[in-house]
């Protein structure tokens, strides 16, 4: 069996990879190469792995320019500047436009995630709403698209609800990110967004220690300023806590089956561990929780995954309220990346190339029973 990797080679998720892959034959080609048309041939079996566009400006740069930025090319790297998401996500479903026509033409080829379910994954409103149309527990989606800050203020009065997040459809690794508290007059708003303010310019940047607005008018302007990023407006889950941390889990997929399970704890409601939050210890939470609580976060997560089974890996984000009851808050087509955890002494990739090994044995052996059974 051969290799396909489409994107950046230097980028950690491919190098990972390339490791597990040890002596196999690999061809690469970058998403440059793909927005100018330029394929590999392909004659024998070969497994094709798309990767994370992200960790490379350049690429950052052409996928902006496919969607129809102005002035993509011209732009300079500034670290954690946000540009309009949209913009990104326009470029990028060009790119897999493109990889779906090349991998319909390629019977050979043998696909770990699709890229038509790649696209969805990356359309978070559209995915949660799929997931809950097969009855998926997710958080009450009170807005499918926030139009202003007047307009947030009149969600929350009509359905009465002092606390909301926001989030961008096409974000990814908390970028964009928002918790909104109204109490009277009082308001908050803690973000992972930075403001910069240059040149009459207001700038939006990631940043990785929360940051906390109180006053009205920097409040308003950053919301106004992310809503071309498509906001939806969505219910607050007041998630369960262990040693008095907030809690939740990434739990990473591998061909329907719930293979890592890993609890993230945090002193506010953000838990990614990119942000420098807590990796927990799943035995000490069942210890305290009760394998009940894990059991149905496991269930609710490989029900998720059935429901996308052209995605043979996936990192989903499962919250537990105060109750018990788990929600999916995310689905993250590269959230396997998971540094320095282990599974029987295995790390995501490793298991899930010897899972897509079995993949392939069972493949075959369907294949040659359908040909027998036409007598081919």
């Amino acid at each position: 069996m051969e290799h396909l990797i489409f994107g950046n080679e230097q980028s950690r998720r491919a190098v990972q990879w390339r490791n597990v892959l040890g002596d196999a034959s690999v061809q690469w080609v970058s998403y440059e190469e793909v927005a100018q048309g330029h394929f590999p041939v392909i004659k024998e079996p070969t497994t094709v792995r798309i990767t994370s566009p992200g960790e490379d400006f350049d690429t950052y740069k052409l996928l902006l320019s496919l969607g129809g930025y102005p002035g993509a090319e011209q732009l300079v790297f500034e670290r954690g500047r946000i540009y309009h998401h949209l913009y990104w996500y326009r470029g990028w479903c060009t790119v897999l436009d493109q990889i779906h026509a090349f991998l319909q033409e390629q019977p050979a080829c043998l696909v770990m995630n699709h890229p038509k379910p790649i696209q969805l994954a990356f359309n978070k409103i559209k995915c949660q709403q799929l997931l809950a149309n097969h009855g998926i527990p997710i958080p009450k989606i009170y807005s499918n698209q926030l139009t202003s800050f007047q307009q947030l203020l009149a969600i929350m009065e009509e359905k009465q609800v002092p606390r909301v997040f926001l989030k961008p459809a096409h974000g990814s690794s908390a970028s964009g990110i928002m918790m909104f508290r109204k109490n009277g007059d009082r308001l908050l708003l803690e973000t992972t967004i930075g403001v910069r303010q240059e040149k009459g310019e207001l700038k939006l940047f990631n940043y990785k220690r929360l940051q906390k607005y109180h006053k009205r008018d920097i409040i308003a302007a950053i919301i106004e300023e992310m809503i071309p990023n498509k906001l939806h407006v969505e219910e607050w889950i007041i998630k369960k806590r262990f040693q008095a941390k907030s809690t939740d889990f990434r739990v990473v997929t591998i061909n329907q089956q719930a293979v890592f399970i890993q609890p993230r704890h945090s002193t506010h409601p953000i838990t990614n561990l990119r942000l420098g939050n807590e990796k927990g210890s799943l035995e000490n939470l069942e210890a305290e929780w009760g394998r009940g609580i894990i059991d149905h976060v496991r269930v609710v997560a490989e029900d998720t995954a059935r429901h996308l089974p052209r995605l043979f890996y996936a990192g989903l984000d499962i919250a537990v309220d105060r109750k018990g009851n788990p929600y999916v808050l995310e689905v993250n087509p590269f959230g396997d990346f998971l540094k320095e955890i282990f599974v029987g002494g295995k790390n995501t990739y490793e298991l899930e190339l010897s899972h897509w090994q079995r993949h392939l044995i069972q493949h075959q052996e369907k294949t040659k029973v359908k040909h027998d059974q036409l007598g081919i």
